[in-house]
């Protein structure tokens, strides 16, 4: 009797399942095929394509700043962060040395413009009686060379020869005298050997001078009076001449070159100060005063605060459809509430590799800065890469691909249909259709319940 009882109530549980799916499928067979469908009408409008990335806020321009010339830190003028106008002074080194090589190339150029007036006057009185004497005594002397030694120059030096050999006589007579003398110190003795050897040779002195005179002057001699006579007469010439146009032009050089040394001067001096290039902000400080810094040594960097970018690095895939110009919607994580516009400035020629990874620096520059941007915030950009305008538009879920094809269901007359389409642009969750085989107004099929759709 239980056995019974537990058939029964499995048959009337199978038979109340049965009653229900039949109820179910009636009832959906009733409502027609659109129950339960989500559709959407395809429309004509406008597409527009992007490629998303996120990047990071950074300076347009961004320098770091060396003195030119080496040196030790004297002062620095200005803090991180701090935001100076061009020209300002950003540091200072010790301008001891070159304060000095500029007052030496100032002295050196009084002493040249000294000169070139000195030359354009021409020489003075006095310095033409001078070169006029030098060649009057040089002419003097030549003439006196070229004549020889009179008579009485002659017996003069004849009577000195005969003087120092009496005196030579005399001499080796008082050493024959001490050195006769029984028991003579032998310092008087060495005395009168010394006056002898003198006497001897103011008597060949004497001898030569009067050989000299009788034989006049040598050829040698006269070459080097004349010589002097030419010098001193080309001197006064040249004095007479003076200013020459070479010489005043030489002067005028002189000059230039102690100018051009005045300049490189002041312009080492120029160089113990180091100032902004350009207005912007201090993002970093290097350097501290005492310190000895060279043309290498980084003092400080400086970055543009007005003219701010955004770099995004975009993957192989994506960079293909960006161009230098497209149109950018950028958004802040620091600024949700604000959308930002922008455009493509420069795309990477080469990508870099990280981990396998190959992406594209792209650099995004914004039309307006607002105040409360900074480098370093983080950038969400959406780069417009095409825009289709009057065009067909589809959801992009009620497009299906099967058997290598698309396809789109549609509702007409009734029923569900499968229409093959081609498709193109693709963006904001809708794709465009291209061929026709849809008309603007059409009710296509976004999804359907899997009872309906396995009919």
């Amino acid at each position: 009797m239980k056995r019974r009882s537990v058939v029964i109530l499995v048959l009337v549980l199978v038979l109340a399942a049965s009653a229900c799916l039949g109820y179910r499928w009636w009832r959906a067979t009733r409502a027609g095929p659109s129950a339960g469908l989500q559709t959407a009408r395809v429309e004509r409008g406008s597409l527009v394509a992007t490629v998303d990335a996120v990047g990071t806020v950074r300076a347009a321009g961004s320098v770091s700043l060396v003195f030119q010339t080496s040196g030790q830190v004297r002062q620095v003028l200005v803090k991180e962060g701090q935001k100076v106008r061009a020209g300002e002074v950003i540091a200072l080194l010790d301008p001891t040395d070159a304060e000095l090589q500029v007052e030496q190339a100032e002295a050196n150029l009084e002493v040249a413009r000294a000169r070139l007036e000195q030359v354009r006057k021409g020489p003075l009185p006095e310095e033409v009686a001078a070169a006029r004497a030098a060649l009057a005594s040089a002419e003097e002397s030549l003439r006196t060379l070229q004549a020889g030694a009179d008579a009485t120059d002659l017996e003069i030096a004849r009577l000195r020869w005969e003087q120092a050999k009496d005196q030579l006589w005399a001499a080796q007579a008082n050493r024959d005298s001490v050195a006769g003398m029984p028991m003579s110190p032998q310092a008087n003795l060495d005395a009168a050997r010394a006056q002898v050897a003198s006497a001897e040779m103011a008597a060949e002195i004497a001898r030569l001078q009067y050989e000299k005179a009788q034989a006049g002057p040598r050829p040698a001699d006269i070459r080097v009076a004349e010589a002097q006579v030419a010098q001193a007469r080309a001197s006064y010439a040249r004095l007479l001449s003076t200013p020459s146009a070479e010489d005043i032009r030489m002067a005028e050089g002189q000059v230039m070159q102690a100018e051009v040394a005045l300049k490189q001067a002041r312009h080492r001096l120029d160089q113990t100060r180091l100032v902004a290039p350009f207005d912007g902000t201090v993002t970093r400080l290097s350097a501290e005063p005492g310190q000895v810094v060279g043309p290498s040594t980084a003092i400080a960097t400086l970055s543009r605060s007005d003219l701010l970018e955004v770099v995004a690095d975009l993957p192989e895939v994506d960079v293909a459809r960006v161009h230098i110009g497209q149109q950018v919607q950028i958004t802040l994580d620091a600024l949700p509430d604000q959308a930002l516009a922008g455009v493509v400035a420069d795309v990477a020629p080469a990508g870099a590799s990280i981990q396998g990874v190959v992406s594209f620096p792209v650099t995004i520059r914004f039309d307006q800065v607002p105040p409360a941007v900074r480098p370093g915030m983080t950038a969400n950009v959406s780069i417009i890469s095409e825009r289709r305008d009057d065009v067909l538009l589809v959801p992009t879920r009620a497009v299906r691909t099967q058997g290598g094809k698309r396809l789109v269901r549609v509702l007409r007359g009734g029923e569900i249909v499968e229409v093959p389409v081609q498709v193109g642009l693709t963006g904001e969750g809708r794709v465009e259709v291209l061929d026709g085989a849809l008309q603007e107004g059409d009710v296509v099929v976004v999804s359907a319940p899997a009872t309906l759709m396995g009919m």
